[in-house]
């Protein structure tokens, strides 16, 4: 993929950089008391069933996720990769 004309990558290649395990390990909580969060946290936020977050959170490529479930992980995980 080439970048975008304006020098900047494109979402689709900063999910090639960024795959859920690494979403999921960045996945925090907002200061004042910034911690880890975790799997139950994230099936909350995002409304996916637990074991989907357990599984997606092991995954090295975004190819086998639908992009419902990918944009409801990144979102849980406080992850955009538009921003």
């Amino acid at each position: 993929m080439t970048k975008l004309k304006s020098g900047k990558q494109s979402p689709w290649e900063i999910l090639n950089k960024y795959p859920p395990v690494l979403v999921r390990l960045t996945a925090k909580t907002q200061p004042p008391t910034t911690r880890a969060l975790t799997d139950q946290e994230v099936a909350i936020r995002s409304g996916i069933p637990l074991g989907e977050i357990k599984r997606l959170s092991r995954l090295t490529s975004w190819d086998d996720v639908p992009i419902g479930p990918a944009r409801s992980f990144c979102l849980a995980c406080s992850f955009d990769p538009f921003s």
